[in-house]
């Protein structure tokens, strides 16, 4: 007759063995004839984590998932934990890119004319050839920025660098009018990785604390291309030609991409995560798995919700973080916003009546300096908030942001001559200050 064994479910749901707990008390005795409590408080202890640890196997095995995730904080596989020579060459990769994107967008405006006259186009026409490029840089992040979020940063970042260089280069050869438009567009979509990665890139790298610094690179770099953009254009065009101006950007950005291919690694941490998860099933055979996995990931759920200073930057961020007893929020990159919009202000009025007056170049040249710090205060302070509100979709959330900006970009050069030409450069400068005031300062509170 097999004996029969009790079982009662102890206070935490774990089964135990009152057979087992007998035995102890039986087969143990000690020298003195008794068992300690201690000894067999410690042999119930051990009994019920293996019924725990059996339980959580069992519910694994039913579950048929083991989860995979990062190996603590210090974990050297986990992107923000990567050496700071590592992080600063994959910004300066970056950056060099987003230099090639803005500077493509401005390099072509002394050549207008040019390029007007070879392809037999009116001004208007011409405008456009410079105006839809831009136009690219909103259709451009709302396709891609997704996409980084389904199979990486690196891969889309390296395609879209083909794809510029390719139709860059495409550009320098059109013979019409139809195949320079086309061309433009195309050359836009593969720059437009700038704004669908960039940032994305330097979230997935550099922690909140730290970010300042990344965003002093990433932002700065870019932004000197709107400067010598046309410049370079005119004196490529005046010593070269104006087809010679595309095939040099696309020989520069050539050496980038390539560079990419060695010096750009993964960096969107579910994509680590999903690749480790594979080595693990193809080692042991067993379902491991991510949270990325687990949840929906199809590019329509994705597309939802795209409906919906650095030292000054970090101190201010690691100021309110420690005065509201070390817990982060993304709130706190707001309050930059504000005098970002004044300064953006203040340096449109002091151009813009510079130049009504025609005061001395340098007085212009002030104001355009304090309007590029508020600009440079704003977009970093700005990107820091999505990032931080949008950790799992800082592309999407991004590219979202930049949808706006970007259209409002491709149609300025086509109002904005009538506009001077109506009100001059100190109303015409004064009426996009006051706009700046009126939507920046409610919008900044608002936050």
């Amino acid at each position: 007759m097999q004996e029969e064994t009790n079982q009662t479910p102890a206070n935490d749901g774990v089964i135990i063995n009152e057979k087992a707990v007998q035995d102890v008390a039986i087969d143990g005795p000690t020298a003195g004839g008794t068992i300690p409590s201690s000894q067999v408080g410690n042999d119930l202890e051990m009994q019920m984590n293996d019924s725990k640890e059996q339980s959580v196997d069992h519910a694994a095995a039913n579950d048929g998932e083991l989860l995979v995730n990062f190996e603590g904080l210090d974990d050297p596989d986990d992107p923000h934990n990567w050496s700071p020579p590592k992080k600063w060459i994959i910004m300066l990769l970056v950056s060099l890119s987003g230099l090639v994107t803005l500077m493509s967008g401005s390099m072509i405006a002394p050549a207008l004319s040019n390029i007007g006259q070879d392809l037999s186009l009116d001004d208007a026409t011409a405008q456009l050839s410079l105006s839809i490029f831009v136009l690219s840089y909103a259709v451009g992040p709302m396709l891609l920025a997704p996409v980084t979020e389904l199979y990486g940063r690196r891969p889309i970042w390296l395609f879209c660098g083909c794809l510029y260089v390719l139709w860059n280069t495409v550009c320098g050869l059109a013979r019409n009018n139809a195949t320079m438009i086309a061309s433009r567009l195309l050359a836009g979509v593969g720059a437009s990785a700038e704004f669908a990665v960039t940032v994305p890139i330097l979230a997935d790298t550099w922690r909140p604390e730290e970010r300042g610094k990344g965003y002093a690179l990433s932002s700065a770099i870019p932004l000197l291309g709107t400067a010598v953009g046309p410049i370079i254009g005119g004196v490529i065009t005046q010593a070269l030609g104006w087809r010679w101006l595309f095939w040099i950007v696309s020989i520069f950005a050539c050496c980038i991409t390539v560079a990419g291919f060695f010096f750009l690694p993964e960096t969107y941490g579910p994509i680590l995560l999903t690749r480790k998860a594979k080595i693990l099933r193809k080692a042991t055979g067993r379902e491991y798995c991510t949270e990325f996995e687990r949840s929906t990931k199809s590019l329509q759920a994705k597309l939802q919700l795209l409906k919906g200073g650095p030292r000054v930057l970090d101190r201010s961020y690691a100021y309110l973080k420690k005065k509201n007893r070390d817990v982060a929020a993304p709130e706190y990159r707001v309050p930059l916003m504000v005098p970002s919009w004044i300064l953006l202000s203040v340096g449109l009025f002091w151009y813009g009546w510079a130049g009504e007056t025609r005061a001395y170049w340098l007085v212009a040249d002030v104001g355009v300096g304090i309007f590029s710090c508020g600009v440079i205060l704003g977009v970093q302070s700005a990107s820091a908030y999505v990032v931080d509100s949008y950790l799992q979709y800082t592309a999407s959330a991004y590219a979202a942001s930049q949808l706006l900006r970007s259209i409002t970009a491709f149609a300025f050069p086509i109002f904005a001559p009538t506009m001077y030409q109506s009100l001059g450069y100190g109303w015409g400068n004064s009426l996009l200050a006051f706009l700046a005031l009126a939507i920046g300062i409610p919008a900044s509170l608002l936050l």
